[in-house]
């Protein structure tokens, strides 16, 4: 199954948020984006989303990439889509998912925690049984550890299943 990058879920989410007009900052998009990668691997567990690191921030899990690209937005709204150098026809690109798969469910994780804010999504990486709280208790996250994609996978894994039985 193919992949995407982080950037091109990032701008999947901009353009959602600016066609429905919901405002979209920096960290909402942030959670967004672990999230669809969390779900996704625990859903399709041979296969992640996309290859960048997941890494465990005071506030909850950031892709560098994305902190990158946004940051200088703060609490701002994104009104803008994530670009990409191309180095070999040295033009830049805005990634998009192309895959109709991810596009489902990226569309399932925007219906479910579009209504939430940056604040909320990031309290909800903070529960106990999530891998950021995970590598939190066990690493100095002043450091900015990475969150293993395979903590990542078995808990969301463990989530999906859990989910299956309760709607039997």
């Amino acid at each position: 199954m193919s992949k995407t990058t982080a950037l091109a879920v990032a701008n999947f989410f901009i353009e959602k948020s600016i066609k429905e007009n919901i405002s979209l900052d920096h960290l909402k998009l942030q959670k967004l984006v672990y999230f669809s990668y969390a779900w996704w691997s625990g859903n399709h567990h041979s296969n992640y989303l996309f290859d960048e690191g997941i890494e465990a921030w005071p506030h909850g899990p950031v892709i560098r990439d994305i902190y990158v690209e946004f940051c200088q937005e703060g609490r701002n709204a994104i009104k803008k889509y994530a670009q990409q150098f191309d180095y070999e026809t040295y033009t830049a690109n805005i990634p998009k998912v192309d895959n109709t798969d991810i596009q489902n469910d990226l569309f399932q994780i925007w219906e479910t925690y579009k209504k939430f804010s940056g604040i909320q999504l990031s309290n909800l990486t903070h529960n106990k049984d999530e891998p950021w709280y995970i590598v939190r208790s066990n690493s100095d996250i002043s450091l900015k550890p990475r969150i293993d994609p395979k903590l990542i996978q078995k808990v969301y894994k463990d989530k999906v299943e859990k989910l299956s039985n309760e709607n039997r």
